[in-house]
């Protein structure tokens, strides 16, 4: 990290990638994600880590990207949404309809992401032969509890 008058160079390790940005000591995650790098998936909502839309994983864990400054992401694997393109956790939720008007749902993925959402709970509901009620099931069975989408 260097430092300038009011500015910090940063290498962020997002999604696989290294990225450099020169960013403000006061940005937050979300600002440099969204407007530094173009990754709009992750979502401005309520600023005040309440919603959950701006959830990215850092080192797998589900953190609001809102209440954390970037310069405290610097030597931490970051996942966006984006990153998990593809994956049966975001298929599941396809496969379900787990979205309404879509604005948060990338929060929703992300947030089961970290969580450890049951391997066998994704191969089914990406496969499309379960509803939710079953994945919950599956949940209980494999970890002991259910990881609900409004979980905290």
């Amino acid at each position: 990290m260097i430092t300038y008058t009011n500015h910090t160079a940063l290498s962020l390790r997002v999604n696989g990638e290294t990225r450099e940005v020169v960013v403000r000591p006061a940005d937050t995650l979300l600002h440099v994600l969204r407007i530094k790098l173009g990754l709009t998936g992750t979502k401005l909502g309520c600023e005040n880590g309440d919603c959950g839309a701006c959830t990215v994983l850092l080192d797998g864990k589900p953190v609001k990207s809102c209440m954390v400054f970037a310069v405290e992401a610097e030597g931490i694997e970051i996942t966006t949404i984006e990153g998990l393109s593809g994956t049966p956790i975001q298929k599941a939720f396809l496969a379900a309809a787990g979205y309404q008007c879509g604005f948060c749902t990338p929060g929703f993925i992300v947030n089961h992401a970290g969580r450890g959402y049951g391997t066998e709970a994704l191969r089914i509901a990406s496969a499309g032969v379960a509803d939710f009620a079953t994945i919950d099931q599956i949940q209980k069975d494999q970890v002991g509890f259910k990881l609900g989408p409004f979980e905290l």
